[in-house]
This record gives structure tokens, sequence and C-alpha cells, in this order.
């Protein structure tokens, strides 16, 4: 028996050949216009898959790279300000070394005094510096960090602003200014001045620097050679002992340097001054001098205080005299065995001072408004060198860390780029195409369609012949 097509069959078969070559030509030419293999899930199911994992990938590493140069900036930023702080305190530590030069004069020091100030400024403006609303030395408690004043304080808090910069990877993008600025070493209690007052036994709780206050408060004593106590003016404190040498013609305070004796009836000689050898003055009327030698013990009461209104008593026997001052909370301990004269003493407590005032100190210090002795004003002025270097290390620390974390985020951003080109090569193997393979495959597609248009044109002629059959 003979089979024969049906017409129908001979259409569906034609109709099925031009929607093949339709959809090859139009496949083609997508892939052509839009330069990808993968279009649709369909088209290769592995391949789309695993490309949309890598995008994924490649999403996140872009996330984490904004992340990065996020941290790089701030700490550059910061870097950056810690870097200008070292410069000046460089510069200020030249000038205090100038500063300590016996032979300047009060208008010298009142130069330098005035180029510290400018120094202090820009420390402090570098310490409170902003990038866009962060800033950089507050930790994370979005606060101007250090405010001016007498004393400068630390308002922000001690935590780092924390980035994740990879997968279970966080960096620290700042540094506490309270770790730059102001940071502790608590160390030994130091006396700046020549009181004679010491440190006592027991610890000592306070921070920064206070003026010990130590005055005269009276004289008593019998004296020979018919000297008398003015009882006005003098500095001495405690025991002190006074001779006259009749033979030299002189008179001595303690290991003072022996000064003529004057005579009683020049008008001077109702108040005239002995200095020991420590700078401390007794005031003695020499009206009714009798012409003998003599040796006599004077003692001074005085009283001290660090807050400069409550002052105690200076128990000279005691080596652990307790201060306070209830506004501060500070409590220093002090052994008065040794105090000798009255004045201002400089006491810091070591290791414990800002930068900030540091530098105020070393101002006023050479400007020396309260008049101090030259050697009192060395002895400040070297302490204060011993608190500027000690910020200066903290300085340069910070700028290390600053520096070794940049640097980490400079290094991480440089894996990130080359993970992130890892990935587009991974994602452009399965999803792109290849343009010579696709512009062949669209010129196959085309000729195919174009030899189904021409067969279906001779399949499909019909005529009543071919019906009547």
């Amino acid at each position: 028996m003979t089979i024969r097509p049906t017409q129908s069959s001979i259409f569906n078969l034609v109709r099925m050949g031009l929607l093949e070559g339709q959809r090859s030509s139009v496949r083609a030419q997508e892939q052509l216009a839009t330069g990808r293999r993968l279009l649709r899930p369909s088209d290769d199911p592995v391949d789309f898959a695993a490309a949309a994992s890598f995008q994924r990938q490649q999403a996140r590493g872009e996330r984490f790279a904004s992340a990065v140069n996020d941290a790089r900036t701030i700490l550059d930023a910061a870097a950056g300000s810690a870097q200008g702080v070292s410069e000046q305190v460089t510069r200020a530590r030249e000038l205090l070394l100038s500063g300590l030069n016996g032979t300047l004069n009060d208008s010298d020091r009142a130069s330098i005094a005035a180029e510290i100030d400018e120094i202090r400024q820009r420390v402090l403006e570098a310490a409170n510096q902003q990038l866009g609303d962060q800033y950089l030395f507050a930790g994370t408690g979005g606060v101007r960090p250090f405010a001016d004043g007498a004393a400068v304080r630390y308002a922000g808090n001690d935590e780092s602003l924390r980035l994740t910069v990879g997968v279970d990877s966080q960096v620290d993008a700042t540094v506490p200014g309270d770790r730059i600025f102001a940071a502790r070493d608590p160390g030994a209690t130091v006396f700046a001045g020549s009181t004679g007052a010491a440190s006592g036994t027991s610890p000592d709780q306070g921070s920064g620097y206070v003026d010990l206050v130590l005055r005269h408060d009276a004289t008593t004593g019998t004296l020979g050679s018919g000297l008398a106590l003015v009882g006005a003016g003098d500095t001495i404190l405690g025991a002190h002992t006074v001779t006259i040498d009749a033979a030299a013609g002189t008179a001595q305070l303690g290991n003072g340097v022996p000064v003529a004796l004057p005579d009683p009836t020049d008008p001077s000689a109702a108040d005239f001054t002995l200095v020991d050898e420590s700078g401390a003055e007794l005031h003695l009327d020499f009206t009714a001098y009798d012409g003998t030698s003599s040796t006599s013990a004077v003692f001074a009461d005085g009283s001290m205080s660090i807050d400069g209104s409550t002052f105690v008593p200076i128990d000279f026997a005691s080596a652990d005299q307790q201060l306070t001052d209830p506004s501060t909370g500070t409590v220093l301990n002090v052994d008065a065995r040794g105090i000798h004269r009255a004045g201002t003493e400089l006491v810091q407590f070591g290791g414990t001072v800002n930068l900030f005032d540091t530098l105020q100190g070393i101002a006023d210090d050479l400007r020396n408004a309260d008049g101090l002795p030259s050697d009192q004003v060395q002895a400040r002025l070297r302490e204060r060198l011993v608190e500027l270097d000690r910020n200066h290390d903290h300085v340069l620390r910070g700028l290390g860390v600053l520096g070794a974390r940049s640097a980490r985020m400079t290094g991480l951003e440089e894996r990130l780029l080359d993970s992130n080109l890892q990935l587009e090569g991974l994602i452009s193997e399965r999803r792109d195409a290849d343009v010579s393979q696709v512009v062949l495959d669209m010129a196959q597609a085309q000729q195919a369609l174009e030899t189904t248009q021409a067969s279906g044109v001779r399949l499909l002629q019909t005529s009543l012949l071919n019906f009547l059959r």
C-alpha cells in the first residue's frame, strides 16, 4: 500500500521548520546584540546558576570594597591630623628648649609663649577634626572630643568605629582621642619647686597639675646680739639658724651667703633681709644691735593648700601629711619634713597630663605671671618637657597604628579588586557569548530558514489536480 503524506502533515512540517529557523535566528541576534550567551535560565541551567552565584559573590565583594575605601579614607585623614600634631609638638619642644636658656629676657620668653599658644590651638583643632559628620578622634560618641578651657577634658568614649571589610573580618577605622592626645601612664608625683616639699608615702589621687601653695604665718625665736624679728615679709618655714659674726662683720641665715652687718643707725637696719641657700627670707631689726656675735634659732610656722582657699597648718614632723581638694577629688600626700620656704610648688601627677594642658603650662611658665624665681621656673619647664615628650610618644604611637591600619586597608582593597576581576572572568566564561561563533550561528540559522522557506514553497504548491488524486 502506498503511503502518501497529507497536505496537513506537510504544512505542519514546514511550519515547525520555519519556527525553529526563526528561533535560532532570533537567539543569535539576541546574543549578538547583548553579547551574552545566557539570556534566561533555560539557555543553560547549570551555567546560569553558576554565573548567578559568582555575581552574588561579586556584589558582596563590592560592598566590602566600599567599606574598605571608607575605612581607609577615615584612617588617612586621622593619620594626616596626627602627623600634623607631631610636627607641631616637635616645634613646641624646640621652643621649650629655647625657653630654658637662662640668657633670655622676659620679652623673649613672652614671644615664645605666644607661639606656644598658637601651637596649642592648632593641636586642639587637629584633635577635633571632622570628616563629614564624623569626629575622627571621638570614638563612637559623635561629640566634640576636646573642649577648650582651663583644663581640657576628653568628652568622647573609648570605643573605635568598626567596619566590616570581609567575611568575619572587621577593622577599627578610628582611634579614640584619649589614647593619642590624653594618654595616661600614672607614675610618681613630682614636685617642681624649691620649697622643700616632697611626695608623701601614701598613694595620691589626682591627674594633671596642681599648685601646692605654702604660706608663711609667723616667725618665733629669741635672737641674740640685740636683734629683733620684724614680723612681716618672711618666707622662711620651719627651723632656721641666724649667725652673727662680729669679728667678720657679717650676718648669715642658714647656709646662705654671709652679708655685711648694717649700720644700726642706717634706716635700712630696721628691716634688714637675710636670705638662705634656698632663697628663703628672714627680716630682722638691727637698730639695737650690740656688736656681739651670736647663733640663734628661729622657727616659722606656716600652712599649705592645694585648692588655694582651704589652708591647713604644716606639720613639719610629718612624712605623710594629707591635703584634699573636694571640688576635684584630688588627694595629695606631702612629706613636710623638708619644707623650709614659702612659695608655690608645681605638683605633677606623673604621666597624667594631657598634651593640651602641657602646652598651656609651658606658656604659663614662660610668662611667669606669679613672678617665681628663675630656678623655680626652670624646674617647672623641665618637668613640662618630660610630659611633652611622653605625650609626643603617644602621638607617634597613634600615628603608627593609623598608618598600619591604612596600609592593611590598601592591601585588602587590592585583594578585593583582584578577586572581583577573577569573578568577572568566571562570569564572562559562563555568561558571555563568543561573537565570532554567534555570527556564524546567525548565518547558519538564516541559511537554514531560507532553505526551509524554499522547500516549503515547493511542498505546499496546490492545484485542483492535487485534490482530485
